[in-house]
C-alpha cells in the first residue's frame, strides 16, 4: 500500500492544531484575573478576597485553613463565578463550606457543599431576595444567576465553628437580614456593608442606635481588618471613622422635617463621600 506521507502530515498537523485551540479555550474558560485578587494574612489565618468589578460591586472572601477553604458571600454573576472557581481551584485545597451572610450568589454552582445561613436570611432568600435578583436583571441580564438553593446548615448559636475557625456571629434579623462575623483570635470583623468612605443604608432609627453601639464594641475589642460584601478590605480605623459618621447622621435626623432635607445636610457634612443612591435609600426608609 502506498501512503500519501505529504497527506498524512498534513492531517496530523491540523488535529494537532484543533487540539492547541481547545485545550487554549479551555484554560482561557478557566483563567482569572490576578488584579481581581488579594491576599492577606491574619493571625493563624489566611484571606483572599475577590473585588469582582461586577455591576453590583460584590466582594467575596476565601478563608483558607491547613487543609481546606471556606467561602462567604459568593457572586451572583455566571462570568465571575466561573472567575471565582477558577481561582478556588489553583489554591489546591478542597471547598468545604459556603457562609451566606445577605446575598445568595451563585450557591447552585457549587454542588454538594454545606451552605450555613442564618434563619431570617434563608426566609429572605426565597421572599424579597428573589424578587430583587429578578430586577438587577435590567442590568445583569442572563450573566445573573437567578436560581435559589435552601441552606443545608442554619446558624443560630452566637459562637460556631466551621472548618476550625472560631467565628462570633451576630445575627441581624430585622429588615434586610444579614449577619457579621467576627474572628476574635485574628482580630478579624466582617460586616455585610461598612465602607468608611461611604454613605450607609439605614432602614429605621433603632437599627442605627444598634448599629453605632456595636461598632463601638467592635472599636474597643480592637479589630485590625475589617471585611464587607461591597467593598475592598479596610482597617481598623474605618470602624472610628464610621461611628462618627453615624453619629453625625443621628443629629441631622433630629434636625431634619424631610427626606430632601435630610439629604442636602448629609451632602453638605460628607461633600466627599460615595454612595450617594445608598443616602437616598436610607431617606426614603426613615422619611415616609
Amino acid at each position: 500500500m502506498k501512503i500519501n506521507f505529504k497527506k498524512s502530515v498534513g492531517c496530523i498537523l491540523a488535529c494537532a492544531a484543533i487540539c492547541i485551540s481547545f485545550l487554549s479555550t479551555n484554560v482561557e474558560a478557566a483563567s482569572f484575573d490576578p488584579a481581581r485578587f488579594e491576599t492577606i494574612e491574619a493571625k493563624g489565618l489566611k484571606i483572599h478576597t475577590y473585588m469582582t468589578q461586577d455591576a453590583l460591586g460584590d466582594l467575596s472572601i476565601i478563608f483558607e485553613t491547613k487543609n481546606s477553604l471556606l467561602l462567604l458571600e459568593p457572586v451572583p454573576f455566571h462570568s465571575r463565578t466561573a472567575e471565582l472557581k477558577a481561582y478556588l481551584e489553583a489554591l489546591h485545597k478542597p471547598l468545604k463550606g459556603i457562609i451566606v451572610s445577605a446575598h445568595n450568589g451563585s450557591i447552585a454552582s457549587y454542588e454538594g457543599v454545606p451552605v450555613y445561613a442564618s434563619q431570617a436570611t434563608a426566609d429572605e432568600l426565597n421572599k424579597s431576595i428573589k424578587n430583587q435578583l429578578e430586577s438587577f436583571k435590567s442590568f445583569g441580564g442572563e450573566d445573573l444567576d437567578c436560581r435559589l438553593v435552601d441552606p443545608t446548615n442554619i446558624l443560630k448559636d452566637k459562637n460556631v465553628t466551621i472548618e476550625g475557625i472560631n467565628f462570633e456571629i451576630a445575627y441581624h434579623n430585622g429588615p434586610l437580614p444579614s449577619i457579621d462575623l467576627a474572628i476574635p483570635k485574628s482580630k478579624v470583623l466582617f460586616k455585610h456593608m461598612l465602607g468608611a468612605d461611604e454613605h450607609s443604608i439605614i432602614v429605621t432609627r433603632e437599627q442605627l442606635d444598634s448599629l453605632i453601639a456595636e461598632l463601638k464594641d467592635y472599636e474597643k475589642q480592637g479589630y485590625t481588618l475589617v471585611l464587607s460584601s461591597h467593598h475592598k478590605p479596610e482597617d481598623g480605623n474605618a470602624i472610628t471613622t464610621k461611628v462618627a459618621y453615624l453619629e453625625q447622621m443621628k443629629m441631622i435626623i433630629a434636625e431634619s422635617n424631610s427626606a430632601d432635607e435630610f439629604i442636602t445636610k448629609m451632602k453638605a457634612a460628607f461633600p466627599n463621600l460615595k454612595g450617594i443612591n445608598y443616602l437616598n435609600m436610607t431617606a426614603s426608609f426613615l422619611f415616609k
